[in-house]
């Protein structure tokens, strides 16, 4: 279960590259391992996702507003 939590903290807190298979790999070890609901881990993936769009915003205003002080014009 440590595993398993450990990488959606990862992928929450942004400390690496979690690909698809493994955070459905991660996801179904939570489920099997009964430590959470399927209906958990759906809520849990949404917030990722939410997160991650909202990080994808701010780099794109971020680098929108520094582009002119990087010569990137």
């Amino acid at each position: 279960m440590r595993d398993a939590l450990k990488n959606y903290l990862a992928l929450a807190n942004g400390l690496t590259e979690v690909g698809r298979q493994r955070a459905v790999a991660a996801s179904k070890a939570l489920v099997a391992q009964g430590e959470a609901t399927v209906e958990q881990v759906g809520s849990l993936a949404e917030d990722l996702l939410e997160v991650a769009h909202g990080l994808g915003r701010e780099a794109r205003r971020r680098l929108g507003h520094d582009r002119p002080q990087l010569g990137l014009l």
